[in-house]
């Protein structure tokens, strides 16, 4: 479905050929600018289809379409060419109702007259609005757009040559007073595609060194396009230059708010790669919003002053139960489905427990000192803290095993289950530290005395009751989870510690194999994952060759998470904190 608008394009292209050799649709009345703006209203409905293909419109591609729509009316007899759009238009093309800016002051500078009306009108838009128009309205940033959509380009970042449109600025300037032609205008692409393709489709296709010139730097400017999104818009547009320089002084404006966490997802959605948090008045900015989409924060907003103008996204208000019970401690609390709480007070049998149980670390939050009988006989070998609810985050009583919410019923049976299982995982899994990377590490937040220089220092989990804290708190990613072999494949740590993760509890089962760094991947994800859920998410490991029997429903890929009878394949760390916040 995302290449459907790519398939649509290349059959109108080959419709085209074919007609053009044998006859416009059958209908010698037909000449070839109406067989133009038939083509144009087909590509329009290629890239329609592309955008409301889903559920969710997105207001640019809205405006995007609207905006090339208006600027190509000529054909129904709307003509305004006394107008300027303030972005990259030709006004040759047969299509077009208003004129380019760049064209118009190459042709000023040829009359050798000063543009007074041009200058005013472009200076009063980019004044108000900066380099909007790039990324709202430009057609040649439609065609970059859908390029990065349709192939699901990633973000390339800018590092160098920004300034290299401001020299093609000031070549144009010089080469239309030098040359008395409009140079630009013979190699502008969005020139190319709404001027000089129809006007050969008109007069005939003559390929000479001017138009064959065209082509191949047309050619090169798309497939450069698929290394580097919206390349022409960083390093060559003359146009975008001009605009640029607005953003330093334009009412409209991106805003970064305080409790922004520069946490770089704003970063990887930017199509021209920028950093956001530390550009707010770039003159590579063109306002398209998309960081304000990413941002997990909602700390990003494009705003007019005093806040006026497209404000972002709100945050949804935590809604707060009110129970029964008074709670003494005012501070908002999150709000959990009630556990079901033990109902007799069994007498305490034989646990059958390891050693290693002493290891565990246990608290019970507790409601007016009513305890399970089965953790008052516990306490009697082991160390567990009895705290009050009022010094939680919870409304309910809450029995925490290694900082993470015990997910089932407080009955002697259940709780000896779920510290068995506890045990199990302990033992099964490692706390790896990569030397190389503890070396450097001038914070050493972990708390954990590392010695060695190089490889990896292995640890039994069962010794590390916080692993999740310690794995949250290496300011390196040199803390990890494995099951087998210490390898692991790179994760979106920062996307991850940015979220609020307000869930019920719940208990995922993730199903795994040794030795393989995609199941060690989604063994740390998780382990942070549930330190940002203060505890709900409660994970167990299962080893695949020994559960496959028993799981119900076949595994096609590894690592497997079950959920509440619900399975995901761990894909993106993105797609998984939704697949949990459905459940």
């Amino acid at each position: 479905m995302k290449r459907l608008p790519f398939i649509l394009g290349f059959g109108i292209l080959i419709f085209s050929i074919v007609n053009m050799k044998m006859g416009y649709l059958g209908n010698p009345e037909i000449n070839e600018i109406d067989f133009f703006i038939l083509l144009i209203a087909l590509i329009l409905i290629g890239i329609g289809i592309f955008i409301f293909r889903e559920k969710k419109l997105k207001k640019r591609r809205i405006v995007q379409l609207t905006s090339l729509i208006l600027v190509n009316l000529a054909g129904v007899g709307i003509i305004f060419k006394m107008l300027y759009a303030p972005y990259l238009h030709c006004y040759a093309c047969p299509l077009a109702s208003t004129a380019c800016p760049i064209g118009a002051i190459q042709n000023f500078i040829i009359l050798g007259k000063v543009p007074y009306y041009l200058l005013g009108y472009t200076t009063l838009f980019f004044t108000v609005l900066g380099r909007v128009f790039c990324g709202w309205m430009c057609p040649f940033g439609i065609l970059q757009d859908a390029v990065d959509k349709i192939f699901n380009r990633k973000k390339t970042m800018v590092h160098k040559f920004k300034f290299t449109k401001f020299i093609v600025l000031i070549l144009t300037l010089i080469a239309a007073w030098r040359f008395s032609d409009t140079i630009f205008c013979k190699i502008c692409p969005v020139g190319f595609i709404e001027a000089a393709v129809p006007y050969r489709i008109e007069h005939g296709m003559i390929f000479d060194n001017l138009f064959i010139g065209r082509i191949i730097f047309f050619i090169f400017l798309i497939g450069i396009i698929f290394l580097i999104s919206r390349f022409w818009c960083r390093y060559l547009c003359p146009l975008g230059a001009l605009a640029g320089v607005f953003n330093k002084v334009s009412f409209l404006r991106l805003h970064v708010k305080d409790n922004c966490t520069k946490c770089g997802i704003c970063t990887k959605a930017c199509p021209m790669g920028l950093e956001p948090y530390k550009s707010e008045r770039s003159t590579d900015c063109t306002l398209c919003g998309e960081c304000v989409e990413a941002c997990p924060s909602n700390a990003i907003e494009i705003t007019f002053p005093l806040r006026i103008g497209f404000p972002a996204k709100k945050a949804k208000e935590e809604v707060v139960e009110v129970t029964e019970k008074k709670i003494i401690n005012e501070t908002p609390l999150k709000t959990y489905k009630p556990l079901k709480v033990y109902e007799s007070a069994d007498e305490i049998g034989f646990y059958d427990l390891p050693s290693d149980v002493k290891k565990l670390k246990i608290k019970f939050y507790h409601l007016e000192e009513n305890i399970p009988p089965v953790l008052e006989g516990l306490k009697k070998f082991m160390k567990i803290e009895f705290l009050p609810v009022e010094k939680s985050d919870f409304l309910e009583p809450t029995l925490m095993i290694n900082n993470r919410i015990f997910v089932g019923k407080l009955t002697e049976e259940e709780i000896i289950r779920g510290l068995k299982e506890e045990i199990e995982m302990g033992n099964m899994l490692n706390l790896v530290f990569d030397l190389k990377k503890c070396r450097y590490c001038k914070a050493k937040q972990c708390g954990v005395k590392i010695i060695g220089d190089t490889g990896f220092k292995i640890e039994k989990l069962i010794d590390y009751p916080d692993f999740s804290e310690i794995i949250a708190a290496c300011t390196k990613n040199a803390v990890f989870l494995a099951y087998g072999e210490p390898k692991i494949e790179d994760y979106n740590k920062k996307y991850i510690l940015s979220q609020e993760l307000s869930l019920e509890p719940l208990e995922a089962e993730i199903v795994i194999e040794k030795d393989s760094k995609y199941c060690n991947r989604a063994l740390t994800i998780f382990s942070l994952l549930s330190y940002v859920s203060d505890g709900a998410i409660n994970f167990k490991p299962r080893d695949y060759n020994e559960t496959k029997s028993k799981i119900p429903f076949k595994i096609r890929s590894l690592p497997s998470i079950i959920a509440k009878g619900q399975r995901f394949y761990l894909t993106t760390e993105r797609g998984l904190i939704k697949f949990l916040q459905k459940l």
